[in-house]
């Protein structure tokens, strides 16, 4: 109802909170994925997705930027973490980041990293409005281009919810190109393209 009636240009910000525990999907798409409660749960996410998007009007698909993300992803015992917030592991730090819109090429993927933090300049730039160079963040929209980058970025992360919870450490990571560096009480160094699953610490 809001986006038949909304005048342009308009923001639309929507949060889906699932997937997320507890797992708890409605029951069509319980039964759908018996015994998978956190497939069911991207299921019916992904479903109320598609129920948005067929709300926009047709005449204003052509001139809107779509972009859709998470804020984190689920270990589901990688590591021995159930869900997510202890530790900062791609398996939770790691997750989809999608553009879509007008002068966009379909079906490209990009293998170089990037951050949360490169949304807004990208959007901006996508839409034709200039932004101030102090900007946290990268436009993305060359390398959805194709064209190569000549330095790869930092990304950083990090998490409290096990000090805030359970009196642990906070924790803190660096990723810059293949390396990612984890401030923890035992330090922790991985090689990510040759150890994704970041099982060997290289710190040594």
């Amino acid at each position: 109802d809001w986006l038949e009636a909304v005048s342009e240009p308009f923001f639309l910000w929507v949060h889906f909170y699932d997937p997320h525990a507890p797992y708890e999907a409605p029951r069509a798409f319980r039964d759908q994925w018996p015994n998978q409660p956190y497939d069911a749960e991207v299921a019916a996410s992904d479903w109320a997705l598609g129920e948005l998007l067929r709300g926009v009007p047709e005449s204003m698909n052509e001139r809107t930027v779509y972009v859709v993300t998470a804020d984190h992803g689920e270990s589901l015992g990688e590591h021995g973490e159930p869900e997510h917030g202890f530790f900062l592991y791609d398996a939770t730090l790691k997750v989809p980041l999608i553009f879509a819109g007008p002068g966009l090429p379909e079906n490209v993927t990009l293998s170089d990293q990037v951050r949360h933090v490169d949304i807004f300049p990208t959007v901006l730039a996508l839409l034709g409005i200039s932004h101030p160079e102090a900007l946290d963040g990268e436009d993305l929209s060359p390398l959805i281009e194709g064209k190569k980058r000549k330095n790869s970025p930092i990304s950083y992360a990090e998490t409290a919810h096990g000090h805030l919870y359970f009196g642990s450490s906070e924790l803190r990571a660096v990723r810059s190109g293949k390396w990612k560096y984890i401030e923890a009480p035992k330090a922790e160094l991985y090689h990510l393209s040759r150890d994704p699953h970041e099982s060997v610490n290289r710190l040594g």
